[in-house]
């Protein structure tokens, strides 16, 4: 029993690695298309890397400090 329970979480770790990953590759392609297309031309390259720079600092705020997590 203590072989199919860890067989059944390493293809459960495996399933959420993989959907992890395929967020993470549409974020990221969604998030290049939307500066090439719309930031780039209307704000310019130093404010359209300042605001990613903001929009990743939160983020990872987010992710990190715990009393963060409440209000994210």
């Amino acid at each position: 029993n203590a072989a199919y329970t860890d067989a059944v979480g390493y293809e459960v770790q495996t399933q959420t690695a993989g959907t992890t990953y395929f967020a993470d590759l549409v974020g990221s392609s969604a998030g290049a298309r939307a500066t090439t297309s719309i930031l780039l031309p209307v704000l310019g390259v130093f404010q359209s890397l300042l605001i990613a720079s903001l929009v990743s600092l939160v983020g990872f705020a987010c992710l990190v400090l715990p009393s963060a997590r409440r209000g994210c």
